[in-house]
């Protein structure tokens, strides 16, 4: 950021991107971002220009998902992706993936204690049915 100039965006370190929410409004969770990633597709590819082998995305696609992650022309054609924008939707894929994880774990641990529970409860009726066919004796 070059604190010389009163607003200005411009940093030092090209790689590093304005994201201070000084700069943001109405900014607000993600919605969706599994579902957001599922329609995303990666692929590989060769540049027609070098027939250099790649792998990424599809401009075109992405914006059909998420346009505000493509750069675009003065014809509106796609021109390419702002990748490091990805990243958020990554982030809060990952988030809402783990919290799923959790509560599946949870369930799992108590579906198990109900079936060591069950287990239990099974060993002592075929206890008491071993005991009471014993003192019955044969027929």
């Amino acid at each position: 950021y070059d604190s010389g100039e009163a607003d200005s965006l411009r940093w030092g370190d090209p790689s590093a991107l304005a994201s201070s929410i000084r700069w943001k409004e109405n900014a607000r969770t993600l919605e969706s971002p599994v579902e957001l990633v599922e329609q995303l597709r990666g692929v590989r590819y060769d540049w027609t220009e070098s027939g250099e082998a790649d792998v990424g995305v599809i401009a075109e696609e992405v914006a059909e998902v998420l346009p505000e992650l493509v750069a675009f022309e003065a014809d509106g054609q796609a021109r390419g992706v702002h990748y490091a924008k990805l990243v958020a939707v990554l982030i809060e894929a990952t988030k809402a993936q783990q919290t799923e994880l959790e509560t599946k774990e949870q369930t799992i641990a108590r579906q198990q204690e109900e079936i060591d529970a069950m287990k239990q409860r099974m060993d002592r009726l075929e206890r008491l049915v071993q005991q009471v066919a014993a003192e019955d004796g044969p027929q």
